[in-house]
């Protein structure tokens, strides 16, 4: 587990010059987006070019709204995909799942 926290608004607001109309469109935006991707599973045998966008892509959305422990999360298993497919495990993906479920229960607890 990591040891980021799970939401850092306060520095995503600062990335956006505290404008707080636009993060919460960020916020928006991130919701629908995690809520279109099925949960993240590893097929260990075969790390896809589809995958490796979907956590890139995540990882970025992450970035923005300051979701530091699931950012840190997408970065270290991207890593792995790309450069160390074969200590891929399906704990890997728990995680970042794991790492979701924190930050929308934080982003939006009525879901």
């Amino acid at each position: 587990m990591s040891d980021l926290p799970v939401l850092d608004k306060p520095s995503a607001l600062s990335r956006l010059m505290n404008n707080e109309a636009l993060y919460n469109k960020l916020i928006h935006i991130f919701i629908e987006q995690v809520s279109n991707l099925p949960p993240f599973q590893a097929d260990i045998n075969n790390v896809s070019s589809d995958l490796l966008l979907a956590v890139h892509s995540l990882k970025g959305s992450a970035g923005e709204i300051g979701a530091s422990a699931l950012h840190g999360e997408l970065t270290r298993v991207e890593h792995r995909m790309k450069y160390e497919p074969e200590e891929l495990t399906d704990s890997d993906f728990q995680q970042v799942n794991e790492q979701i479920a924190r930050l929308l229960d934080v982003i939006d607890p009525h879901r």
